[in-house]
């Protein structure tokens, strides 16, 4: 049956004046349910599935804990003779990497540990070794692949290793990596020069300064997302207390700087929209939501959520769901301790059938019934690029190029340019009688195959 003519030139309208005119920056952040875990010090990772790992006092212990989808945090086990632990980070299968110690933290003689999920709610510890003859080592990052990356310790100094080598812990100092910081599931190592090693073929790469004026003498880099974008701090070449800028580093348009100068400005996380978490003159913590505006984290707290106030100064994660991990006190109760917070609503049903390529859609927000709006969100495309959003009435998943196209015949294809991330975002209102439809987007990507990339495909249903 083919769709009536008032469907199709709703469907027209909705779409393609959502596209062209309906930014949604200047907009307020999504609103967030708040889920309390349970007392804690501080938040060291977020998941993309909503694992959250920190550490919290116990005694006079430091002790890393765990919260599965914002369950009650667990403490994790120890190995005997052990007394403290720290969480650092959790990959997509729950798998986290830190250190172990018999101190009261692992500062104090640690030894790399990663904790494995037992699939009944437990984990098994393991310690990851370190290089011969020296006296400690620390796990700081994983990737979904299970590399594993950190630096084992010789007296005063650390060297980079990466513990899940074939043939054991591997010395990566003479690569003239340090301090490893990150791991993406390209198999790229962030180090905290700002330099990104290639674990395949272990060549490293050391990027331009940021372009002047001002003029800059080093970069730091403490985060990077899937895409290899990185999160950090620009040092200016200067002899004054305004020495550092927070930054964010693209692989098509360089390092962009996101605070003015400040004895205090650094970015510490990001994720693959582009969203990036940082400190500017003081050590309140900013959520840069790319497209849509800065906040602090207790603008995401939705009025209906709680009284909770959530400690601006201390440790924030954020995912590509826009989840955040955050230190938070309930105001009624005096209660303070480790907080996920989840954005509010509903999102249309993902189809899958994304690739090639790493670009992503989504629907989410109101149930787009009459009067209500949601935000549709592209990335992982090209940075600075051209995607094709495609929609139609009918789902039928025929082979494109490398992929495959959902929405056949589709009846509207819009141009929508990309941000220097590689996203984007605009409203879309519910209702117009449309029922339901089809969406993904066709990136050009000269990378891919026939030059050509997709996105997941998603069931948007109109409502009354």
């Amino acid at each position: 049956m083919n769709p009536p003519p008032f469907a199709l030139a709703g469907l027209a309208l909705a779409l393609s004046s959502s596209l062209s005119l309906a930014s949604v920056a200047g907009q307020a952040p999504p609103a967030c349910s708040v889920e309390f875990l349970g007392v804690a010090s501080s938040i060291s990772a977020l998941s993309e599935n909503g694992t959250v790992v920190g550490q919290r006092a116990v005694g006079n212990a430091t002790r890393a804990w765990v919260s599965v989808g914002g369950q009650p945090l667990a403490l994790l086990p120890l190995l005997p003779g052990d007394q403290s632990s720290w969480g650092l980070d959790v990959n997509e299968q729950g798998v986290i990497v830190g250190a172990l110690s018999t101190s009261t933290s692992p500062e104090f003689g640690g030894r790399a540990a990663e904790w494995l999920p037992d699939g009944a709610g437990g984990y098994s510890v393991h310690a990851l070794g370190q290089l011969p003859g020296h006296s400690g080592s620390v796990a700081t990052a994983v990737n979904n692949l299970g590399d594993i990356v950190g630096y084992s310790v010789s007296g005063m100094f650390r060297y980079p290793v990466l513990f899940s080598a074939p043939g054991g812990v591997l010395d990566l100092n003479p690569l003239g990596v340090f301090d490893p910081q990150a791991v993406n599931d390209q198999r790229q190592m962030l180090d905290k020069q700002s330099k990104r090693l290639d674990l395949d073929t272990f060549v490293v790469e050391t990027f331009p300064l940021p372009s002047g004026p001002p003029s800059y003498s080093a970069t730091t880099g403490y985060a990077m997302n899937s895409f290899g974008q990185i999160a950090g701090t620009a040092v200016l070449a200067t002899s004054t207390s305004c020495v550092y800028q927070a930054a964010r580093r693209t692989n098509s348009g360089g390092w962009q700087m996101l605070t003015s100068c400040s004895p205090l400005a650094a970015a510490f996380d990001i994720n693959d929209r582009g969203d990036v978490l940082y400190q500017a003159i003081s050590l309140t913590k900013i959520v840069h939501l790319e497209g849509v505006g800065e906040f602090v984290a207790q603008q995401f707290v939705a009025p209906d959520a709680g009284p909770w106030s959530v400690v601006s100064t201390f440790s924030l994660n954020i995912n590509d769901a826009r989840q955040l991990a955050a230190i938070a006190t309930n105001t009624e109760t005096g209660v303070t301790g480790a907080v996920l917070l989840t954005p509010q609503g509903q999102c249309q049903t993902d189809l899958g059938f994304g690739g090639p390529g790493p670009a992503r859609l989504s629907v989410c927000g109101g149930d787009l019934s009459t009067g209500t709006t949601a935000t549709v969100s592209v990335w992982g495309a090209p940075e600075s690029g051209l995607v094709y959003v495609v929609a139609g009435f009918v789902a039928a998943p025929t082979p494109f190029f490398s992929g495959t196209l959902v929405p056949l015949p589709f009846l509207l294809a819009v141009p929508l340019g990309m941000g220097p991330a590689g996203s984007r975002e605009f409203s879309l209102g519910g209702g117009a009688g449309l029922g339901t439809v089809y969406a993904q987007c066709v990136t050009l990507d000269a990378s891919l195959p026939g030059g050509f990339g997709l996105s997941n495909a998603v069931q948007l249903d109109f409502l009354p």
